[in-house]
Protein backbone atom coordinates (compact mmCIF):
# COMPACT_ATOMS: atom_id res chain seq x y z
CA UNK A 1 0.00 0.00 0.00
CA UNK A 2 2.92 2.33 0.49
CA UNK A 3 3.37 2.35 -3.31
CA UNK A 4 -0.09 3.90 -3.65
CA UNK A 5 0.84 6.97 -1.61
CA UNK A 6 2.50 8.81 -4.56
CA UNK A 7 -0.61 8.14 -6.64
CA UNK A 8 -2.84 9.54 -3.90
CA UNK A 9 -0.60 12.60 -3.56
CA UNK A 10 -0.68 13.09 -7.34
CA UNK A 11 -4.47 12.95 -7.37
CA UNK A 12 -4.60 15.41 -4.49
CA UNK A 13 -2.28 17.77 -6.35
CA UNK A 14 -4.37 17.52 -9.52
CA UNK A 15 -7.52 18.31 -7.55
CA UNK A 16 -5.85 21.39 -6.04
CA UNK A 17 -4.86 22.57 -9.53
CA UNK A 18 -8.38 21.97 -10.83
CA UNK A 19 -9.79 23.95 -7.92
CA UNK A 20 -7.62 26.90 -8.97
CA UNK A 21 -8.65 26.50 -12.61
CA UNK A 22 -12.34 26.57 -11.69
CA UNK A 23 -12.05 29.89 -9.90
CA UNK A 24 -9.79 31.32 -12.61
CA UNK A 25 -12.55 30.67 -15.17
CA UNK A 26 -10.50 28.23 -17.29
CA UNK A 27 -12.83 26.94 -20.03
CA UNK A 28 -10.97 23.59 -20.28
CA UNK A 29 -11.47 22.67 -16.64
CA UNK A 30 -14.69 20.67 -17.15
CA UNK A 31 -12.85 18.21 -19.37
CA UNK A 32 -10.03 17.94 -16.86
CA UNK A 33 -12.50 17.29 -14.02
CA UNK A 34 -14.11 14.54 -16.07
CA UNK A 35 -10.75 12.95 -16.95
CA UNK A 36 -9.55 13.04 -13.35
CA UNK A 37 -12.85 11.57 -12.16
CA UNK A 38 -12.27 8.66 -14.55
CA UNK A 39 -8.78 8.18 -13.07
CA UNK A 40 -10.20 8.22 -9.55
CA UNK A 41 -12.81 5.62 -10.50
CA UNK A 42 -10.11 3.39 -11.97
CA UNK A 43 -8.06 3.79 -8.80
CA UNK A 44 -11.13 2.89 -6.72
CA UNK A 45 -11.55 -0.27 -8.78
CA UNK A 46 -7.95 -1.18 -8.02
CA UNK A 47 -8.04 -0.48 -4.29
CA UNK A 48 -11.52 -1.39 -3.00
CA UNK A 49 -11.20 -5.13 -3.67
CA UNK A 50 -8.09 -5.15 -1.49
CA UNK A 51 -10.28 -4.53 1.56
CA UNK A 52 -12.15 -7.80 1.03
CA UNK A 53 -8.94 -9.69 0.30
CA UNK A 54 -7.22 -8.40 3.42
CA UNK A 55 -10.37 -9.02 5.46
CA UNK A 56 -10.44 -12.61 4.26
CA UNK A 57 -6.80 -13.09 5.20
CA UNK A 58 -7.43 -11.63 8.64
CA UNK A 59 -10.30 -14.01 9.23
CA UNK A 60 -7.97 -16.96 8.68
CA UNK A 61 -5.31 -15.85 11.16
CA UNK A 62 -6.43 -18.10 14.01
CA UNK A 63 -7.65 -20.95 11.85
CA UNK A 64 -4.30 -21.28 10.09
CA UNK A 65 -2.08 -20.25 12.99
CA UNK A 66 -0.55 -17.26 11.23
CA UNK A 67 2.55 -15.83 12.89
CA UNK A 68 1.92 -12.78 15.10
CA UNK A 69 4.44 -10.64 13.20
CA UNK A 70 2.70 -11.40 9.89
CA UNK A 71 -0.69 -10.66 11.48
CA UNK A 72 0.56 -7.28 12.67
CA UNK A 73 1.99 -6.52 9.23
CA UNK A 74 -1.25 -7.46 7.47
CA UNK A 75 -3.28 -5.35 9.91
CA UNK A 76 -0.96 -2.44 9.13
CA UNK A 77 -1.49 -3.02 5.40
CA UNK A 78 -5.24 -3.19 6.00
CA UNK A 79 -5.18 0.12 7.92
CA UNK A 80 -3.25 1.77 5.08
CA UNK A 81 -5.69 0.33 2.56
CA UNK A 82 -8.66 1.69 4.49
CA UNK A 83 -7.08 5.16 4.58
CA UNK A 84 -6.31 5.09 0.85
CA UNK A 85 -9.82 3.89 -0.05
CA UNK A 86 -11.42 6.57 2.14
CA UNK A 87 -9.24 9.30 0.66
CA UNK A 88 -10.01 8.20 -2.87
CA UNK A 89 -13.73 8.07 -2.07
CA UNK A 90 -13.36 11.61 -0.76
CA UNK A 91 -11.60 12.66 -3.97
CA UNK A 92 -14.50 11.38 -6.04
CA UNK A 93 -17.02 13.29 -3.92
CA UNK A 94 -14.83 16.40 -4.03
CA UNK A 95 -14.59 16.23 -7.83
CA UNK A 96 -18.38 16.00 -8.06
CA UNK A 97 -18.65 19.11 -5.87
CA UNK A 98 -16.04 20.93 -7.94
CA UNK A 99 -17.93 20.05 -11.12
CA UNK A 100 -21.12 21.46 -9.60
CA UNK A 101 -19.35 24.66 -8.54
CA UNK A 102 -17.83 24.97 -12.00
CA UNK A 103 -21.23 24.62 -13.66
CA UNK A 104 -22.63 27.26 -11.32
CA UNK A 105 -19.78 29.66 -12.06
CA UNK A 106 -20.11 29.11 -15.83
CA UNK A 107 -23.86 29.81 -15.61
CA UNK A 108 -23.18 32.91 -13.53
CA UNK A 109 -20.65 34.20 -16.09
CA UNK A 110 -23.10 33.51 -18.90
CA UNK A 111 -25.85 35.37 -17.06
CA UNK A 112 -23.54 38.33 -16.49
CA UNK A 113 -22.53 38.35 -20.16
CA UNK A 114 -26.17 38.14 -21.26
CA UNK A 115 -27.04 41.01 -18.96
CA UNK A 116 -24.13 43.07 -20.31
CA UNK A 117 -25.17 42.38 -23.91
CA UNK A 118 -28.79 43.25 -23.14
CA UNK A 119 -27.77 46.53 -21.52
CA UNK A 120 -25.53 47.36 -24.48
CA UNK A 121 -28.34 46.60 -26.90
CA UNK A 122 -30.81 48.72 -24.93
CA UNK A 123 -28.35 51.61 -24.79
CA UNK A 124 -27.77 51.42 -28.55
CA UNK A 125 -31.54 51.39 -29.10
CA UNK A 126 -31.96 54.50 -26.95
CA UNK A 127 -29.21 56.31 -28.82
CA UNK A 128 -30.65 55.43 -32.23
CA UNK A 129 -34.13 56.66 -31.22
CA UNK A 130 -32.62 60.01 -30.34
CA UNK A 131 -30.70 60.42 -33.64
CA UNK A 132 -31.94 62.83 -36.38
CA UNK A 133 -31.86 60.06 -38.98
CA UNK A 134 -34.21 57.96 -36.93
CA UNK A 135 -36.62 60.90 -36.44
CA UNK A 136 -36.73 61.63 -40.16
CA UNK A 137 -37.51 58.05 -41.07
CA UNK A 138 -40.33 57.92 -38.51
CA UNK A 139 -41.79 61.23 -39.79
CA UNK A 140 -41.71 59.81 -43.33
CA UNK A 141 -43.66 56.82 -42.15
CA UNK A 142 -46.28 59.09 -40.60
CA UNK A 143 -46.48 61.17 -43.76
CA UNK A 144 -46.66 58.09 -45.94
CA UNK A 145 -49.32 56.64 -43.70
CA UNK A 146 -51.55 59.72 -44.09
CA UNK A 147 -51.36 59.83 -47.85
CA UNK A 148 -52.46 56.24 -48.27
CA UNK A 149 -55.33 56.48 -45.84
Amino acid sequence: MDEYEPVVLGLENDIDEIDDQVFDGDPTVSRRIYELTREVIEFQRATKPLLAILGGLSEGFEKYGVDGELQRHLRDVNDHTIRVVERVDGFRALLQNILTVNATLVAQRQNEETQRLTETSLNQGRRSRGSPLRRRSSSRRRWWGRSTG
